[in-house]
């Protein structure tokens, strides 16, 4: 699983990502290939069709710094006016796709714009560049300023992997009392000294299962819920915070797709 996380443990690089950045002679820091600008703009009519309700495109995270990988996500935050709840929607059907020529998967992140952008960006942990205007908000760090991210993050990890321990004993008492369940209903009657007990036992589980399932669905939902605020307003390392990293360790866990489906499960 750790595999999966290797983006944020990857090593530190010598220069920004040549796949999505092109230095132009004698230039400090490099620009955005305009190809993929392009294909940006593109795929974000998809979602915001619009133009003139765009505010901020900015690429954020590992691919705009000195720790990526060769499918290291390009992450984009994009800020609108006026800002429309199906916007959440859109984007993850457009999500995933690659940048041209690259194993890069491209994902926006689209927000609510608040009138300001300046000073936002200036403690990402990476850097930050704005599509719109060709420019970085927040020049990355040096490289040499980089710490092995496994030792930097050594505590978030530790308390990721036993949060994610715990999420499993969850789901295996649901799965247990399920099967306890089933058993039950195949059970004759005959075998119960009265017939209510039967009808009795099997309520007090529906009850059971019941409380598993609200407890699951609550868990994943303030999982998620603490992961987008991470991003939302953390802009210092939110991939390396303790919401999103816990997030990860359950995407990849052992119970990555029903973590996903708890997620979807709407309150009644």
């Amino acid at each position: 699983m750790l595999k999966k996380l290797a983006d944020m443990f990857s090593k530190r690089r010598d220069i920004l990502s040549p796949d999505i950045w092109l230095y132009e002679h004698k230039a400090t820091l490099p620009k955005l290939r305009s190809d993929i600008k392009k294909q940006i703009f593109e795929k974000l009519i998809k979602i915001v069709p619009d133009k003139f309700h765009w505010r901020s495109i900015v690429i954020i995270g590992s691919i705009t710094g000195y720790r990526y990988t060769e499918t290291s996500d390009i992450d984009i935050n994009v800020m609108v006016e006026p800002y429309d709840p199906a916007y959440h929607e859109k984007r993850r059907i457009v999500n995933g796709f690659y940048a041209f020529g690259t194993r890069h998967p491209v994902n926006f992140m689209i927000q609510e714009w608040h009138g300001k952008e300046s000073g936002l960006w200036q403690d990402s942990y990476f850097g930050a560049y704005g599509v719109m205007g060709d420019n970085w908000l927040a020049t990355p760090p040096p490289k040499e300023t980089y710490r092995e991210a496994t030792e930097e993050f050594t505590l978030e990890i530790q308390l990721a992997q036993h949060t994610a321990k715990h999420f499993e004993y969850l789901v295996d008492s649901y799965k247990e009392d399920w099967d306890k369940l089933l058993i039950l209903k195949e059970r004759p009657i005959q075998e119960f000294s009265y017939p209510s007990d039967k009808v009795v036992l099997l309520k007090k589980k529906q009850v059971e299962l019941h409380d598993d399932i609200v407890e699951l669905v609550e868990f994943a939902q303030d999982v998620e819920k603490r992961r987008k605020e991470a991003y939302q307003y953390g802009w210092g390392t939110p991939r390396k915070t303790f919401p999103n990293l816990l997030y990860k360790f359950l995407e990849y866990g052992k119970y990555g797709e029903f973590f996903l489906k708890l997620q979807a499960i709407k309150p009644k």
